[in-house]
């Protein structure tokens, strides 16, 4: 049975001497790995075409006894080549794909994954200066769209709406996933995260956003301290993931 499939090369390996195995994402299946067999001394199937970050269209098949995919070709729809030209710009691509691939998106949300990914990799890639912010903003649109970031406008444990106006600083529970108002939260808690409101500000507009907007964020030293703590705190918590010796694995 065969396929063809748009797919980004998170990571290769060798297999024998023209060997590769490729961990790829689609669109349709999520992270699944596949083999090139002769794809290191082809120039006709796989022309270009097998590089971490490529976003390519492979034709696929699956064998039978289905103990493996292979690739049969591949035509290469982006290369990045800005990535490979700038440092700065490889290394905000890096750390996106990384926390991309640690956080292990299935197939049932990988359409919507695999646009924000690719588009991603289309803001590093354009001629501006890429943002230092953008691996944040990146971190923070997939917890938003695995929805285990928290809602900022009630209060969990009472449903009263957060007026920032009026309120100020706002308290989020990073166990309760929630903002807490001053009448609910308790003094000391530990889980218990205070943001100014320019802070909710900025996840608001990541939020309603795609990746080429986030160059014109404006991030307070606060707030980009703010966003930082929060961001790891989900992401430990709630994905299981840590920073270390860098790179994101699992706690």
């Amino acid at each position: 049975m065969e396929s063809t499939e748009q797919t980004l090369i998170l990571k290769t390996g060798r297999v024998k001497e023209n060997d590769l195995w490729l961990k790829l994402f689609s669109p349709h299946r999520g992270v699944f790995t596949a083999f090139a067999f002769g794809g290191l001394r082809s120039r006709r199937r796989f022309c270009g075409c097998l590089d971490v970050f490529n976003h390519v269209l492979f034709t696929i098949r699956s064998p039978g006894n289905g103990k493996y995919l292979q690739l049969l070709e591949g035509s290469l729809i982006n290369g990045y080549p800005n990535l490979r030209r700038d440092p700065s710009k490889l290394g905000a691509a890096v750390n996106c794909l990384q926390f991309f691939d640690a956080v292990h998106i299935g197939p049932e949300g990988a359409q919507t994954a695999f646009e924000l990914m690719t588009n991603t990799l289309d803001a590093i890639n354009g001629e501006n200066q890429t943002p230092a912010m953008l691996p944040v903003f990146f971190r923070l649109k997939v917890l938003l769209q695995q929805g285990v970031f928290p809602q900022t406008t009630f209060c969990c444990r009472c449903n009263r709406p957060h007026d920032p106006a009026v309120q100020g600083v706002v308290q989020v529970h990073t166990g309760e996933g929630s903002i807490v108002c001053s009448d609910c939260a308790n003094d000391g808690e530990k889980d218990v995260i205070n943001l100014d409101p320019w802070t909710l500000d900025i996840i608001a507009a990541v939020a309603m956003s795609d990746p080429p907007a986030w160059s014109g964020l404006i991030v307070t030293e606060e707030s980009a301290r703010e966003l930082d703590i929060i961001i790891d705190r989900f992401v430990g918590r709630h994905l299981g993931l840590n920073w270390k010796d860098g790179r994101f694995i699992a706690s």
